[in-house]
This record gives structure tokens, sequence and C-alpha cells, in this order.
């Protein structure tokens, strides 16, 4: 994974929702391909389109590209 720059912090205020996409947005600076596989794998994890392997083996994927960089 690259050098990191950004940061998140969860807003108390915003939904579950609105946090997780503002994770996504932030992680997304850092790391296109890391935020893309986790959104998407997470959102079909919460969905029961994947189980808990799936989303590792994906996310293994991307975060390899991403060292590919």
């Amino acid at each position: 994974m690259p050098n990191r720059t950004t940061s998140f912090a969860i807003e108390d205020g915003a939904s579950f929702d609105a946090n997780l996409e503002r994770f996504f947005e932030t992680l997304e600076v850092d790391d296109a391909a890391l935020a893309t596989a986790l959104r998407r794998e997470l959102l079909r994890l919460l969905a029961g389109d994947t189980d808990r392997p799936g989303v590792l083996d994906a996310l293994l994927e991307a975060a390899s590209e991403s060292e590919a960089q």
C-alpha cells in the first residue's frame, strides 16, 4: 500500500452508511484499487452475496495490485 496521506474519523452524528462511504472516499485518495475492492466486497458481504473468505481473497488481490504499482 502506498504511503498514507489522509486520515479517517468516524462522525458520531452520521449514519453507518455515511461513515462507510466517507471511509471509502478517504481510502481512495491513498489506494484507489483497494478502496474499490473493499467497497464492492463489503457491499456484497452485507447483501449475502459472498462470505468472509471471499472478501479476504478479493482484498489480498487488490493489495497485491496496489503494491505492484
